[in-house]
């Protein structure tokens, strides 16, 4: 039998729990849209049929809404909703200080990630409902398990950051306001997720692309991470 016993329709469904439950969530805010639709998937393939057919992350952590506010309050960034120029936007948040606490969660993370590396991905708040999708709208990164920690941890920390700036990219802004909604009606969580391929020897192989709000640049590969 699935997790799930009782069939609970997609928009009633609260994902909150499970990650609460395997320790993998940070912060108490909103899990976004992706983190419910994740969850989701896990409590209904568990336990099914389908579950030999489908490979699902080891784990899958949560830095909650709750995270993504006090990072703009801390910063004294509440000034982003109103400003247009996204290059501003993006120094902000890629200079913006990150509280030691967050940095001791995320501690946790690198470490249940050491051997694999990582995919940073986005989970708004309404991103991926069953009303919007917000497709393509916001940002998903990498990070490959090479170097040290504190590498790993500035990989990690400029990740989370640059998916969070990608709340104010101009698509994301004209899809909200084409269906009713401004960007303080909006917020950001993220996912971080052992990135899944297929290993090749000392390595694991897999087809991506890049493209850094950060960095203005992108690229696309067929690449192998250690």
């Amino acid at each position: 039998m699935p997790r799930q016993d009782i069939w609970v329709p997609y928009k009633d469904f609260d994902g909150k729990p499970l990650y609460k439950e395997q320790g993998c969530l940070i912060g108490d805010g909103n899990i976004g849209g992706k983190g419910k639709g994740l969850a989701f998937a896990f409590e209904h393939l568990v336990g099914s049929e389908l579950e030999k057919d489908v490979v699902l992350p080891s784990k899958t952590y949560v830095v909650t809404t709750e995270i993504f506010y006090d990072f703009i309050r801390h910063n004294d960034m509440e000034w982003i909703y109103d400003e247009p120029d996204l290059d501003k936007i993006n120094r902000a948040f890629s200079s913006g200080e990150i509280r030691p606490s967050l940095i001791s969660e995320l501690d946790k993370v690198i470490d249940a990630f050491w051997e694999a590396p990582i995919a940073i991905r986005s989970s708004s708040m309404l991103e991926d409902s069953h009303l919007l999708s917000f497709a393509g709208k916001y940002f998903t990164t990498f990070a490959a398990n090479v170097f040290d920690r504190a590498w790993r941890m500035r990989e990690l920390t400029d990740g989370i950051k640059a998916v969070w700036a990608s709340l104010c990219n101009p698509a994301a802004r004209a899809y909200r306001a084409k269906h009713g909604y401004t960007d303080r009606d909006e917020a950001m969580a993220v996912l971080v997720q052992p990135l899944m391929g297929k290993r090749r020897e000392d390595f694991l192989q897999g087809g991506f692309f890049l493209a850094s709000p950060l960095l203005r640049k992108g690229c696309a590969a067929l690449g192998n991470t250690r």
